[in-house]
């Protein structure tokens, strides 16, 4: 699904968070993310931004989450993402073209 740069971000900590609890302090002692970013987050949003910056950001955004347990993490991944308009939308390839009588599914009826 098309997401913003912020949201990707937001939904990365979100993911981080369950998988590894709370930040470490100092948070600059949090390993465990450096050049793990493609893990959490699209090549799309990889390729448009700065990684140091990104991974900082992303520190930050995890940070906040402190005292979230993996349960309310992955909630709160849900939460965020059922808000969205396009949530629960299926895309699909159209034909192109009419398709002429011959090939038409037959009718049920």
């Amino acid at each position: 699904y098309p997401c913003s740069e912020q949201d990707a971000k937001t939904l990365a900590a979100l993911q981080v968070q369950e998988e590894f609890g709370d930040v470490p302090m100092p948070v600059d002692s949090c390993s465990y993310l450096k050049g793990q970013l493609g893990k959490y987050l699209s090549a799309k949003v990889l390729e448009d931004g700065e990684l140091e910056a990104m991974e900082e950001n992303m520190l930050k955004l995890y940070a906040k989450l402190a005292g979230y347990s993996p349960q309310e993490a992955r909630l709160s991944y849900l939460d965020y993402v059922k808000s969205w308009k396009i949530y629960g939308s299926s895309y699909r390839i159209a034909a192109s073209g009419i398709l002429s009588p011959s090939r038409r599914r037959p009718s049920r009826g």
